[in-house]
């Protein structure tokens, strides 16, 4: 499960006026791919940042920072006393660079210098989520602490005055360390971030012919412990543009819950179907109606759930639109109420 699953799963579900309600323990696992994002992303690009400082005898200054080795324990998304931070936790990196000093703007000299910290935890936060032309994006003004346990800095060629020089390229490299991670990591966060929106689709034709534009109507909300809501147009006339104030919703202990206008159940089905997103087989995944014609949610297990008065109603819709769905393979288990019935099915 990744980051990537959930943009396809806002993205290809086709609604009116649709609301997607994600839990928490759900989208913290589509966070589980950002540690190796950010391991490859800084492996693969330059260390930016300026690392240069005037002295009363001169100047120093290093360039050409490259990543020679790094690795990442873990990275996941937290949720603290109402706010969302990135953690990351058992960075090292290991760089190298070119020096290059003036001594009373006379005496000019260069190398290469090398640079290893080890044990750094890095927090970027609070993570606040925006929306832009009907995109979804995150506050760019973000918070960042680092810690770490050693730092460790040396010329690899030592020179004339490698003494001083040395005393000084520690002391500038100390002072901007800092500061260029939490630059870094936050460049590919972000860059994890938008790879995600990349793959989001809000345009969908039905096969009436319509088109839904399911953009943002306004901004993500996230709760005190996690939980994600988005609001979608999902319009196809112009007189059905959802209301401006946005009131606040029920939650729903599913992993994803979708929340949709009566009208177009009948097209949501027929696109998953045709789009084979919940066909069980690639993703494990299954799809359940909760007070049918009112809502739609998929999890991970194969489950269709109903009460037993609409039993038969959805059964019927499912062997029509579903033909491939045998009849006896419907596996019917009940709960102690004997007014609600859960019955699985498999593809």
């Amino acid at each position: 499960m990744n980051f990537l699953l959930l943009c396809v799963l806002c993205g290809y579900v086709s609604a009116y006026n649709l609301i997607v309600q994600v839990n928490h323990r759900y989208l913290n696992s589509c966070f589980e791919d950002l540690r190796e994002w950010i391991v490859a992303y800084m492996r693969s690009n330059q260390i930016g940042g300026e690392f240069h400082q005037t002295l009363r005898t001169g100047s120093i200054q290093a360039t050409d920072l490259q990543t020679t080795n790094l690795t990442l324990r873990f990275a996941s998304l937290e949720h603290h006393r109402g706010e969302h931070y990135v953690q990351m936790k058992g960075f090292n990196i290991k760089l190298k660079g070119n020096w290059y000093y003036k001594l009373f703007y006379i005496i000019t000299d260069s190398g290469t210098f090398s640079l290893s910290v080890d044990d750094m935890n890095i927090t970027i936060g609070n993570i606040e989520p925006e929306v832009f032309s009907g995109l979804p994006f995150i506050n760019t003004d973000l918070n960042c602490k680092t810690f770490y346990g050693s730092f460790a800095f040396s010329l690899d060629r030592p020179k004339t005055l490698s003494n001083i020089l040395s005393r000084f390229m520690y002391r500038l490299m100390r002072n901007k360390f800092e500061s260029t991670i939490c630059m870094e990591v936050t460049r590919a966060f972000d860059a994890f971030l938008r790879h995600g929106v990349e793959q989001l689709s809000f345009r969908h034709a039905l096969p009436s012919g319509a088109i839904l534009n399911n953009s943002l109507v306004s901004k993500p909300l996230l709760s005190a412990e996690g939980d994600l809501t988005t609001y979608h147009y999902g319009i196809i006339k112009e007189s059905t543009m959802p209301v401006a104030e946005l009131s606040p919703l029920e939650r729903h202990p599913h992993d994803v819950t979708y929340l949709l206008k009566p009208q177009l159940l009948e097209e949501i089905l027929s696109t998953i179907h045709q789009k084979s997103l919940f066909d069980g087989f690639a993703l494990k995944l299954s799809m359940a109606l909760i007070n049918p014609a009112t809502s739609f949610k998929c999890q991970t297990l194969h489950t269709f759930e109903t009460s037993t008065s609409e039993y038969r109603e959805a059964r019927n819709f499912l062997t029509k639109h579903f033909p491939y769905i045998s009849p006896n393979s419907w596996l019917p288990t009940y709960y102690g109420d004997r007014n609600h019935a859960r019955d699985a099915f498999e593809y």
